[in-house]
């Protein structure tokens, strides 16, 4: 009964070749089913849906969208029609799959592998990091860097981050200490990480453990 221009453009026509028809004639059998099913239960429920799934048009036309229903009432409180609203969120799908897939890689490796903020707040604290330093992940993030495991303290975390200001990158050995407070030395490598207008934003660090090698080393000039 009612279109928006935005929704006639994902069908590929105007506001007449929408008014009169059905999912039917847009989508393929199977999701117009899902579609009238949905809308079956918001108006014999009052139930709202709000969640993001698979769309596709009959011309093949793939998407993902957010879509919100809710019943349409008339004067006498009973569901006559549904409302419904849909955002094409295909790319922050996308790009979020690719993050998510990106995250199961780097929590494959062995290294200990962080995101902190340029304030050392932890955003990302990878598998690695948790068996390294002891902390979960969901303890970890949000908490600041030199709070978590810093052992040789604020200045050496300060001057690090002064070559990286300056150069975009910076790598050397640090003395940290895991949750339970044993020493750690690890070697741990820093790229400054810029958003789209090229202002620094974050740090990537990647911490390799080093302990036994420094064990060894302390035994064999002993």
């Amino acid at each position: 009964t009612f279109a928006n221009a935005r929704f006639c453009q994902t069908l590929g026509c105007n506001l007449e070749g929408v008014l009169g028809k059905t999912d039917f004639d847009f989508y393929a059998r199977d999701l117009a089913e899902k579609y009238r099913a949905d809308d079956r239960r918001v108006m014999d429920t009052a139930e709202i849906i709000d969640t993001v799934e698979d769309h596709q048009t009959l011309n093949g036309r793939k998407l993902f969208v957010h879509v919100v229903k809710i019943p349409v009432f008339d004067e006498s409180r009973k569901a006559v029609g549904v409302q419904a609203i849909f955002w094409d969120v295909t790319n922050q799908k996308i790009a979020q799959d690719k993050i998510r897939e990106m995250a199961n890689l780097l929590d494959l490796a062995q290294d200990a592998i962080l995101v902190q903020g340029l304030d050392e707040q932890v955003a990302y604290w990878n598998k690695g990091a948790e068996r390294l330093y002891g902390w979960l992940a969901t303890e970890a993030c949000g908490q600041k860097s030199t709070e978590l495991f810093w052992k040789d303290g604020l200045e050496a975390s300060a001057a690090a981050r002064k070559i990286l200001l300056e150069k975009g990158e910076w790598a050397g050995e640090c003395r940290h200490v895991s949750h339970t407070g044993k020493e750690v030395y690890v070697i741990s490598s820093w790229t400054l990480l810029r958003d789209a207008e090229g202002k620094p934003k974050s740090i990537f660090s990647i911490n390799t453990d080093i302990t036994e090698k420094k064990k060894l080393e302390r035994q064999f000039l002993r």
